[in-house]
């Protein structure tokens, strides 16, 4: 199970702690605090019975075998589940960060092994059989508003997800590792802008992208890295 901690500021302090999960392997990876400081948390499971809630966009488990995402919105006091829900497909699928947008939608970023365009929805932007998602939801987390995969169509991850933001515009900000240190992934043939800072890769570098608020297009996207190490 995973396990979710309130401190003072002081850190010296535990305020209220909780675990969160079900019987299989479960992992929170990223929260974010909404504006009453109620809590979203993302990460990955393979519990059957995690705990989602009804009318949860996704509320039984997808893969039978492998790891589903979760998005999970718990009170600021620990005491409760709002909502909650599984995100994914019956291959691995995985969320690693979650963020709030300026109309209090829900964005995660995460992996996927899904096939063909599983998990585009409403997103005029998508690579087929790309090895990483975003997916939009209301608030409530019982609508799917908006998902796209993008990568380079491999079907499975490029990047390790490493951070991940929405601006107040709705912009959508990525970042992510690619390495064969990182078992198989490598940065080669994920898409350039025409001004990204750096056009080229060895395989072994960061990579950097922004979407538009409404998963349209790439705005901009860059690698990021030198050539003496992986």
């Amino acid at each position: 199970e995973g396990c979710v901690i309130k401190m003072d500021n002081q850190l010296n302090t535990i305020i209220w702690s909780t675990y969160l999960g079900g019987t299989g392997d479960d992992a929170i990876y990223s929260l974010a605090l909404d504006q009453r400081d109620d809590i979203y948390i993302t990460g990955g499971t393979t519990s059957s019975d995690f705990p989602t809630t009804t009318n949860a966009y996704q509320s039984s488990y997808q893969d039978s075998i492998g790891v589903d995402a979760f998005i999970t919105k718990i009170s600021n006091n620990g005491n409760q589940i709002f909502t909650s829900s599984y995100f994914g497909t019956n291959r691995y699928d995985q969320s690693y960060f979650v963020e709030i947008g300026s109309e209090n939608n829900i964005y995660l970023f995460g992996q996927t092994k899904a096939t063909g365009l599983q998990l585009v929805s409403n997103a005029p932007y998508s690579v087929e059989g790309g090895g990483q998602f975003v997916a939009v939801f209301n608030e409530g987390l019982t609508t799917l508003i908006r998902s796209t995969v993008f990568g380079t169509g491999k079907g499975s991850p490029d990047i390790s997800p490493t951070a991940f933001l929405v601006d107040v515009c709705n912009k959508v900000y990525i970042a992510g590792w690619g390495s064969n240190l990182g078992g198989p992934l490598s940065t080669l043939n994920l898409p350039v802008s025409y001004d990204g800072y750096q056009q080229d890769t060895d395989g072994n570098d960061l990579y950097l992208m922004v979407l538009d608020d409404a998963l349209g297009g790439i705005v901009y996207a860059t690698y990021f890295g030198g050539s003496q190490s992986n």
